[in-house]
């Protein structure tokens, strides 16, 4: 896949993340993730409370090791989660990722990342997440912690975003460092166009609309 092609993919995946908050009428952060979910009629289980589902449909395989999984049962989209987890931040990231797979349609073909209807979610492996994960990843990061929001907020550095956006240490980092990419292009924007990068696009625009309460709140 060249640059072009991994960006098209990319800015779909982000544009469906925008797509969720604004229609699902998200305008605060943290993101209730859980409340999304259900206002999305997906159901959230912890392996505690699912054991005998878990037991009654054979996915005891599936909760081995991995933060979450997600299925399908009677017509209905179910997120199984480990809250044994620590730190809890991560589950919020976790229930995010699986609900990545389902709206970008990953449950409903066979694909590396749904075996047998099932997708698995385990943050510990050290392996190179495949596209469908690396594509609900991106999801669950763009949806927990909005780069439009974080800018408008001028919010830069992991320890703000952790505490923001309810994420782990780990995930603030990482969308620290890409905060700093997209500041950098802004500046560059700022010497070519004389304008910012930030809110080019009218679901970013949006975005930044259903949170303009939010954001005058904390600045």
């Amino acid at each position: 896949m060249n640059k072009s092609e991994f960006y098209n993919d990319y800015k779909k995946v982000r544009d469906k993340a925008w797509d969720i908050l604004i229609k699902n009428n998200v305008s605060s952060l943290p993101v209730d993730v859980f409340g999304l979910c259900e206002r999305m009629g997906v159901k959230i289980i912890s392996y505690t409370q699912a054991t005998d589902i878990i037991r009654l449909y054979d996915l005891t395989e599936y909760t081995n090791n991995n933060d979450g999984f997600t299925t399908i049962i009677n017509g209905h989209y179910i997120i199984f989660y480990d809250d044994t987890v620590n730190p809890k931040e991560r589950l919020r990231f976790t229930v995010a990722h699986e609900l990545g797979h389902i709206v970008l349609g990953h449950l409903l073909t066979d694909n590396v990342s749904c075996r047998k209807g099932v997708t698995i979610w385990n943050r510990g492996e050290a392996k190179e997440p495949n596209p469908s994960e690396n594509a609900a990843n991106i999801f669950a990061s763009r949806l927990l912690a909005p780069a439009c929001v974080l800018w408008a907020l001028d919010i830069h550095s992991a320890d703000e975003i952790s505490k923001l956006c309810g994420l782990s240490k780990t995930a603030a980092q990482i969308r620290a460092e890409r905060m700093r990419l997209l500041y950098e292009r802004e500046q560059e924007w700022f010497k070519k166009y004389n304008k910012s990068c930030f809110g080019t696009s009218p679901r970013e625009r949006a975005v930044l609309k259903q949170f303009e309460n939010s954001i005058h709140k904390n600045t």
